[in-house]
């Protein structure tokens, strides 16, 4: 219970947090996606992490994440993509939600997703 207290406290936490929050997400998720252009190896690549991370920064800024974006956003093929979302989503990290306006499938972080995310840019945050 304790956990869930924080996770809703952090939810609707000062905006400057939130807006120091995303800004760690997206230096993040752009030094991944560097590291893995840089080293070309598959094996130095998280796909889930960064579609974690792109989930977090989509929902911080009220935005749907049709599939075919988050393929984009991530540089993932669309099986990479199914495979990491599908990896979240036995996690109970994230899940596929309804359909966008585009007609294709949206992903979006579970609670527990993002409060465990929150939790961590947190920590890394106060860390640094």
């Amino acid at each position: 219970m304790n956990e869930q207290y924080r996770a809703l406290e952090q939810a609707f936490a000062p905006p400057q947090q939130n807006v120091e929050k995303v800004a760690l997400a997206t230096r993040l998720h752009r030094q991944s996606l560097d590291r893995a252009d840089h080293f070309q190896m598959e094996a130095l690549r998280n796909a889930a992490w960064d579609v974690m991370l792109s989930l977090f920064i989509a929902r911080s800024e009220g935005l749907d994440m049709p599939f075919a974006s988050l393929c984009a956003a991530n540089r993932l093929s669309r099986p990479a993509a199914e495979r990491a979302v599908e990896a979240l989503a036995g996690a109970t990290l994230a899940r596929w939600s309804r359909t966008s306006e585009e007609g294709g499938s949206c992903v979006e972080l579970t609670a527990r997703g993002a409060a465990k995310i929150d939790q961590f840019l947190q920590r890394v945050a106060s860390s640094a």
